[in-house]
């Protein structure tokens, strides 16, 4: 019996797309391929999420950590929900290290509307790029402790530092869209990591100025992401049960979405060349 009950025999071939049939574009194809694709990206987001524990786990007390260091909130019990909301928020958007280049890999290749094996081909990606994994893991940490730690820093200490107000708030602003550029850069640096072949540095200086070049368009991914998780953890606060539904399903939507807007600026590119 081939997966369960013929639900998730990724073997089996698809529906396809008739030979005559109109080619779709942009808004229209991407809905298209979500729904011929969902059950796919549904399990490819179970996978993401078993092999990223351990990063949720590093990024919840990273949390913690920068609001007890810089006195984000005095409340625990919001500081604790506070703390896996943006656990789970920055696994979902700066990647959790080689889980993230296998999961990009396997998004790009549905985005292209190419053929790739759920399983295999996010193990295989994920182990042949984890040393690149690791390393903008560990960057991550970096960044978002240093940029939280400085915005926090300027708008609640502003008041005594040696400089005019104005300077200390301009200062706390640039931090805070520092930050959200990082996080942007990440709609790029997944996708350009398994499609190109360049070192580390290179991607992440390729990634940042196609996220300055494509600014509206990030921008307004990226907040409709945030609001998709933040009607999300309205539901798990109702009721636990939602997280285990995200996880199993939400993850790899969320991808999904930037996977398949980088892709075609990436394709673009090298179409041009």
């Amino acid at each position: 019996m081939a997966g369960f009950f013929g639900m998730f025999n990724f073997e089996k071939p698809g529906k396809g797309v008739y030979k005559d049939a109109p080619q779709k574009r942009g808004f229209f194809l991407f809905f298209e391929i979500l729904l011929r694709k969902f059950w796919r990206i549904s399990s490819l987001s179970l996978f993401y999420t078993l092999f990223s524990i351990p990063a949720f786990i590093i990024f919840y007390y990273l949390c913690v950590f920068v609001q007890g260091t810089f006195g984000i909130t005095a409340d625990p019990v919001l500081a604790h929900w506070l703390s896996i909301y943006l656990a789970v928020f920055l696994g979902a958007f700066m990647g959790t290290g080689p889980a993230s280049m296998g999961q990009a890999y396997v998004l790009r290749n549905f985005s292209r509307e190419n053929h790739a094996w759920v399983w295999d081909d996010f193990r295989e990606k994920a182990m042949e790029n984890f040393g690149k994994g690791i390393l903008f893991f560990v960057l991550d940490i970096v960044v978002v402790t240093i940029l939280v730690g400085a915005a926090t820093l300027y708008f609640k200490y502003g008041n005594l530092m040696p400089m005019p107000p104005l300077m200390t708030a301009a200062c706390g602003f640039l931090a805070v869209f520092a930050l959200f550029t990082y996080f942007m850069m990440h709609f790029f640096l997944y996708p350009l990591s398994v499609t190109m072949d360049m070192k580390a540095g290179k991607l992440l200086k390729t990634a940042f100025q196609l996220t300055m070049m494509k600014l509206p368009a990030c921008t307004l991914i990226f907040f409709a992401a945030f609001i998709m998780f933040a009607l999300f953890f309205y539901l798990v606060y109702l009721n636990i049960g939602f997280l285990v539904l995200f996880a199993a399903l939400g993850f790899s939507v969320v991808a999904f979405v930037y996977t398949f807007y980088s892709t075609s600026v990436i394709d673009e590119i090298l179409e041009e060349r």
